[in-house]
């Protein structure tokens, strides 16, 4: 009598449609795609963790503020990729990132009268976007913009 050995493996195609010779190796990302992404989630996260604490603070009018300013802000963060990198545009970019900045800036100045902890996080991205307001005025000041080149 033979032993049971169990059901056998199937063997399950990894990378299907290419042939052994065309697959491409797995391999780690950058430093440049690790700190990227350290750095959107340092940012980030702690600007929703912010946003959570104040949204759900009792109602008041420096909160409706906050809220208009946030939605301000997480709308230019959405836009930024389809001005600067779609339509080609330092200008444009520089210019949502200095408004974003300045909606940071506003989001920081109310968030230190409803809750400090949550200023804290907003400044975070308030520093980053400075940062980044710095540089892409910069680009802006340095290159030619192809969007509104003649």
């Amino acid at each position: 009598m033979r032993p049971f050995r169990g059901p056998k493996a199937a063997k399950i195609p990894c990378n299907l449609g290419a042939s052994a010779k065309t697959r491409s190796p797995q391999t780690a990302p950058t430093a440049n795609e690790i700190s990227d992404n350290a750095l959107i989630e340092l940012t980030t996260f702690p600007s929703l963790v912010a946003l959570y604490r104040i949204a759900n603070s009792p109602p008041s009018s420096q909160r409706s503020w906050f809220l208009i300013s946030e939605a301000i802000g997480w709308v230019l963060f959405a836009v930024f990729t389809t001005v600067y990198f779609l339509l080609r545009s330092p200008i444009l970019g520089a210019v949502d990132t200095v408004f974003g900045l300045a909606a940071a800036m506003f989001s920081f100045s109310l968030a230190l009268s409803i809750d400090r902890a949550a200023a804290i996080l907003i400044g975070l991205r308030a520093a980053w976007l400075l940062l980044a307001s710095y540089v892409s005025v910069w680009v802006t000041l340095n290159n030619v913009d192809p969007f509104f080149a003649p």
